[in-house]
């Protein structure tokens, strides 16, 4: 479903869309519902998403992950505040509004705890990014994107209260040991040349076939804030991933809880 632009007294919608082609984590899904949003940028995709990683974790546990960088340069701008610029803010729902104002789509860090629209969290004081493309003053919420608590991947209204909490809950239980969240705790995205063709490289699509069919080494295409010692020893790519997933459900299948 494609969100239209709209702008009223006291209200503003960007251009979005609730996609489905990727929905593994916001990171990667966020940012596509602004780009699937332009029919013009549908060839895109072809260039993007073709390689997956196994790696496992320090205590083990193994996962799989899109190879993907997520700037997204080439159909993107990007506007990236840290923590502890964002800890200055004086009022978190002024400053969205303007970032919106501006064109901006923003992705902020908050508590899950302080979220209506949620699902079960993993532990208390979860961190986690929401997706505002629009705001609306007479009834006094955000228009957002992302996972409801029946775990659909659709529309979702943050009231202006709900995310002034959620913000400043966040900025007093944030413990420094994820490194994204410090990092990356406002991202703004825009889109480059709306309306204007992206032509996909035949070249691109191809390498990105032969990477994946000969398991070509990724390692320097981690991202930063993912590079540790135990990922880098443990990565597999391409056909390899998947194949090292299987050994994984073989030791699922034995007892052992590692994935």
């Amino acid at each position: 479903m494609i969100v239209e632009k709209y702008q009223s007294d006291g209200r503003k919608i960007l251009n979005t869309k609730v996609q489905h082609e990727v929905i593994v984590y916001n990171t990667y899904a966020f940012p596509l519902c602004i780009i699937c949003a332009d029919e013009s940028k549908s060839e895109w995709i072809y260039e993007h998403f073709s390689q997956i990683m196994f790696s496992r974790s320090e205590d083990g546990y193994a996962g799989i992950d899109f190879l993907e960088d997520t700037n997204y340069a080439d159909v993107m701008v990007r506007q990236v505040t840290a923590f502890e610029q964002m800890k200055n803010v004086e009022d978190i729902v002024t400053f969205l509004k303007q970032k919106i104002n501006e064109e901006w789509q923003p992705i902020l860090v908050v508590d899950f705890d302080c979220l209506k629209e949620k699902r079960v969290p993993p532990y208390p004081h979860f961190l986690i990014q929401i997706y505002l493309y629009g705001y609306d003053d007479l009834n006094k919420e955000f228009h957002g994107i992302g996972f409801k608590a029946d775990h659909s991947f659709d529309e979702i209204r943050f009231g202006y209260e709900e995310v002034r909490e959620a913000f400043t809950s966040m900025l007093r239980y944030n413990k420094h040991d994820i490194d994204w969240v410090d990092r990356y705790t406002l991202t703004c995205l825009k889109l480059k040349n709306p309306g204007e063709k992206y032509v996909c490289s035949r070249e691109i699509m191809r390498q990105g076939l032969y990477d994946f069919c000969y398991s070509v080494d990724g390692k320097d295409r981690i991202r930063i804030e993912d590079r540790t010692e135990t990922r880098l020893a443990t990565a597999t790519f391409g056909l390899k991933a998947q194949e090292s997933v299987i050994e994984a459900l073989h030791e699922l299948l034995e007892g052992k809880f590692v994935i």
